[in-house]
């Protein structure tokens, strides 16, 4: 599966019986930087960031979640050529400021246009 087609996979979550259900709700923010989805049922979120590999990018990502109190539970990475995809499940800690799915993508957003902007790297 290609990492864009990772990132198109539909968001759901799965009960005991092994069927899906449905996520209480979802948020994403496409651009030129990152293309980011979100999902989120009580205090728990799923974030996908698909992105350009950057040196030190994963690091700071996680990082930059801990500083807006969201705890990595799980993390996954696909990369293709120069593309990857990072699947975080994230714990949204009782003090955490973020309290929308579109709170959480924009702010995982924003963290990589940074880690771009800090780097200097241009968009192609």
């Amino acid at each position: 599966m290609s990492a864009a087609a990772a990132l198109a996979a539909p968001a759901g979550a799965t009960d005991r019986d092994g069927a899906e259900t449905e996520a209480k709700a979802s948020g994403s923010k496409p651009s030129a930087v990152a293309d980011v989805e979100a999902t989120m049922v009580e205090s728990h979120a799923n974030l996908r960031v698909l992105s350009r590999r950057r040196p030190s990018q994963l690091l700071r990502l996680v990082v930059g979640l801990q500083v807006h109190r969201l705890t990595v539970l799980h993390l996954n990475m696909t990369s293709a050529g120069h593309m990857v995809v990072y699947s975080f499940s994230l714990k949204v800690e009782d003090d955490c400021q973020l309290t929308s799915v579109d709170e959480i993508a924009t702010a995982a957003h924003q963290i990589v246009e940074k880690i771009q902007e800090e780097q200097g790297c241009s968009l192609d």
